[in-house]
């Protein structure tokens, strides 16, 4: 599953990933992120960092380890991030930090091994 703000990013990923073999739901945001969770029941979750309204990725992780502790979720980000950042979201149960752009074999390999 995605959740990504950005349409362009978010439609391309999906697309890739379901090329990919991937059965990929997605949302642009907190509030179907969480109904869409609850619903599709993902395996690996690719987490945006960063959301132009709403919960940021930080809070949306909290809530979903919450929701879900044993989903397995990724960290994607376009932006450089502080070390303290990265390991914030470890502590918090993120199993995967990934910078965009994000597609190819690289990306392929990184979920294979979540």
């Amino acid at each position: 599953m995605i959740i990504d703000d950005e349409e362009i990013i978010r439609n391309s990923l999906k697309a890739y990933l379901n090329s990919s073999g991937y059965e990929v739901a997605a949302a642009a945001d907190s509030a179907n992120a969480f109904k869409l969770i609850a619903d599709f029941d993902p395996e690996i979750l690719l987490l945006d960092l960063y959301f132009e309204e709403g919960l940021n990725g930080i809070e949306m992780l909290k809530i979903v380890k919450s929701m879900k502790p044993d989903l397995k979720v990724v960290m994607v980000t376009g932006f450089g991030e502080k070390k303290e950042i990265e390991e914030e979201c470890f502590r918090l149960g993120a199993v995967r930090f990934l910078y965009k752009p994000l597609g190819g074999i690289d990306t392929k390999k990184q979920l294979d091994a979540v």
